[in-house]
């Protein structure tokens, strides 16, 4: 990276890969207002994380991570949406910029 070989998205991308974890460009990708509705900011911006759609039929919030092995939020998430929640790796300077969008609206 340092010598601009890959980008921060395909490194992440590849960590995703070796993890089993989906990657989600959120720079090209909006989240769901109602699946940001249902998690309280302090613990998006705990991880960082941010909800990008919920599935009510299945009962799954699917969450961009920028540690989606952080067990804790996970479960700390689950607890508090009633919702299994789907982890997917993102870019952390991606996911804080979507909560800054958000702040500002």
């Amino acid at each position: 990276m340092a010598q601009g070989a890959i980008l921060e998205a395909e490194r992440v991308r590849c960590l995703g890969r070796q993890w089993g974890i989906d990657f989600i460009d959120l720079s090209s990708t909006e989240p769901d207002s109602t699946a940001v509705g249902l998690v309280p900011r302090y613990q998006l911006e705990r991880g960082p994380a941010i909800p990008v759609l919920v599935d009510e039929e299945k009962k799954v919030l699917y969450l961009a991570m920028a540690d989606p092995m952080d067990l804790y939020l996970i479960d700390t998430i689950q607890a508090t949406v009633n919702y299994r929640v789907h982890p997917l790796v993102a870019v952390e300077e991606d996911i804080r910029r979507r909560l800054q969008d958000l702040a500002s609206e």
